[in-house]
């Protein structure tokens, strides 16, 4: 098969690119320790708490990183697909403002269910709602051009950033709060850095002009929107429940103890997302060589994370978070192998999206809500965290073999196109 332009764009970057974004998944991870390190075990869990609502409520920021690398791989006109990112942006402003309001009165009104300190800690995370907004267009923007070095070194800046000053905040003895403003002031940092790049100003100066003609220029799309944002959500969402329903039936202690086995197992989903993104434009262009060897890469990468963290599990849970998790770590196996579903899931959820194969993804979404839901309800005399992590296997697995069965055909077919 001879290899596209594009093709030869995506091999030349690639390595780099997964290199900076393997540093980016180590901070990422490292913040978890680190916390640990700097906080008691009831504030830890707190903060664990907060970034896995960040991610759960921030879902949207993974479907806009997919849409903005979409919109910029498929389009060559850079005025076309700067308008577009722009009403992007818009519109999902203004849906991340009204998670933000929605999610944050739920949480002051539970904020003795969850055992939350303070409710400044909740107007933290929704300002890091609407920090990433701005933050994640770009990263898409970069990657959809080809920076990809470029998209790695910010995500580097992101990360390190947020590790110096969530922990300098937390050494403060500002708790979960510091550690969300720490988390935000990253992003801030990271953006700006992006804005370096082919003149970033431009995008800048446009997003405040024609509001609603930019919007308008993104309705073609809304059917791939809404389809990416429903499926993608409850992939994310349904990975990472056990940590939600762990903070509302454990006590701090013990969310302080799962989060810690959580948190090592979930370093695989870091891992992965970064591939899967790679991946986006070989699935556009309909090269299914590329496709297949990211695949590949990606079965092999979460076979040698697994294996790892089984046989280093005790020192990574003594040394990397002060022992945070000993009491849980039968749970680890079960954990690690929901992770490992979800990341072949998302894999081929992007896949079945880019191909336009939207109905195969929403029913793909629509089989883990509803099955999830089902089988929580049949385990409902087991243990809490056994209920949850065997539903998420459970489901995992039946998405997996529907998306497979609708995808595995086409990638190791030998013709170019669908």
């Amino acid at each position: 098969m001879t290899m596209t332009k594009l093709n030869k764009k995506i091999l030349s970057g690639s390595l780099i690119f997964f290199a900076l974004s393997g540093v980016t998944a180590v901070l990422n991870y490292g913040f978890y320790p680190i916390m640990a390190r700097f906080a008691n075990v009831a504030t830890f869990g707190e903060i664990q708490f907060f970034i896995t609502l960040l991610n759960q409520f921030g879902v949207g920021f993974v479907v806009l990183n997919i849409l903005s690398i979409i919109i910029t791989a498929e389009s060559k006109d850079k005025h076309k697909y700067t308008a577009e990112l722009a009403g992007l942006g818009k519109l999902s402003s203004i849906i991340v403002a009204g998670i933000a309001v929605i999610g944050s009165a739920f949480l002051i009104i539970s904020q003795n269910t969850f055992h939350i300190q303070s409710i400044w800690s909740i107007f933290a995370l929704s300002l890091s709602l609407l920090v990433n907004i701005p933050y994640i267009i770009e990263i898409g923007r970069l990657q959809g051009e080809d920076h990809f070095a470029f998209s790695g070194v910010v995500g580097i800046i992101a990360s390190l950033s947020r590790i110096i000053f969530a922990t300098i905040f937390v050494m403060m003895g500002w708790g979960a709060f510091g550690a969300m403003i720490g988390y935000t002031i990253g992003l801030i940092i990271a953006y700006l850095v992006s804005l370096l790049k082919n003149q970033r100003l431009e995008i800048k100066n446009h997003y405040f002009k024609h509001y609603l003609s930019d919007i308008k220029r993104i309705l073609p799309r809304k059917y791939v929107i809404l389809t990416t944002l429903f499926s993608i959500t409850a992939i994310t969402v349904i990975s990472t429940i056990d940590v939600f329903i762990a903070k509302s039936n454990l006590s701090s202690y013990m969310v302080g103890q799962y989060a810690g086995i959580s948190t090592i197992a979930k370093v695989i989903l870091a891992i992965m997302e970064p591939l899967t993104r790679l991946s986006i434009p070989a699935m556009i262009d309909g090269s299914k060589v590329l496709v297949r060897r990211y695949l590949y890469t990606l079965i092999g990468l979460i076979a040698v994370c697994v294996a790892l963290i089984l046989i280093f599990e005790d020192f990574i849970i003594r040394v990397g978070f002060n022992s945070n998790g000993l009491m849980l770590k039968g749970y680890l196996p079960l954990e690690l192998l929901s992770i490992a579903i979800f990341s072949l899931l998302m894999f081929l959820c992007v896949v079945s999206i880019c191909r336009h194969k939207l109905a195969d993804a929403a029913i793909g979404g629509a089989l883990l809500i509803v099955g999830f839901i089902v089988f929580f309800y049949i385990f409902r005399g087991s243990p809490i965290i056994y209920r949850t992590l065997i539903s998420e296997v459970i489901v995992g697995g039946l998405a997996l073999l529907w998306l497979g069965g609708r995808n595995l055909k086409y990638i190791f077919s030998s013709s170019a196109t669908s």
